[in-house]
């Protein structure tokens, strides 16, 4: 994935599989408009506790990147994808329509892990972790499908990003078998946007059903990025 407005267009892709101080391999690295660093894990094969467990691993790494490495980051990551703008700096002008030079980085970071659903442990330790432990870590979901020809894409916050330490409603999205978490649908026909079935494909590894295999209804709406989760029907 090169472009991560799928996830939030407020956010600059400055790495792809960028290997810490650890030696571990941090899935997507971004920055806002504030400096502030996003670490995005997907959770591709690996359990809820797992994925949780290592994006918090990355933490101690990622606070103590100074703006030069995070510059020489996006360079190599630039270099290896070859991405329209070379430097940090053009990048980031290009982005958010400020210089770099005014900005802080990595001030601030906030720990993103993606799925498509979270057992009900890794939903206790995410909130604990916010609401206890101030550690800023969120998940978002993913759900995609396909209903003659059309591609779907829906996104929703575990954690209201306005509202950190309220958690949403999940009482009534509760599968009774596992006790895990899938978050109501939202979605938005992205059609053949970049990176949208490769995303999918790592959250979702079990592949994208149909819409008509879905048993929930969805909603097909103009914006997917919801304070609440919205319900309805496709015609």
């Amino acid at each position: 994935m090169q472009d991560v407005s799928i996830l939030n267009q407020d956010w600059l892709l400055i790495g792809r599989q960028v290997r810490t101080g650890f030696d571990k391999l941090i899935d997507l690295l971004t920055v806002d408009a504030n400096g502030s660093v996003i670490v995005i894990e997907l959770k591709r094969d690996k359990t809820p506790r797992d994925v949780v467990a290592q994006a918090i691993d990355y933490a101690p790494w990622i606070v103590t990147l100074t703006d030069y490495q995070l510059i020489d980051i996006y360079q190599q990551f630039a270099e290896r994808y070859a991405r329209p703008y070379a430097t940090l700096e053009e990048a980031f002008e290009a982005k958010f329509g400020i210089s770099l030079d005014g900005v802080t980085l990595n001030e601030n970071h906030q720990l993103v892990v993606g799925a498509t659903q979270l057992d009900a442990s890794s939903e206790r330790i995410i909130n604990y972790l916010n609401e206890h432990a101030q550690l800023p870590i969120n998940a978002m979901f993913f759900n995609a499908f396909e209903d003659n020809g059309n591609r779907y894409l829906s996104r929703a916050w575990m954690i209201d990003p306005d509202e950190p330490t309220n958690p949403i409603d999940r009482k009534t999205n509760k599968d009774p078998g596992t006790g895990s978490f899938t978050p109501p649908l939202a979605m938005k026909d992205h059609g053949s946007k970049r990176g949208v079935w490769a995303l999918l494909q790592a959250v979702a590894p079990r592949g994208i059903p149909k819409l008509s295999q879905c048993s929930q209804r969805a909603t097909v709406c103009g914006s997917i990025f919801r304070k609440r989760a919205m319900w309805g029907s496709v015609r």
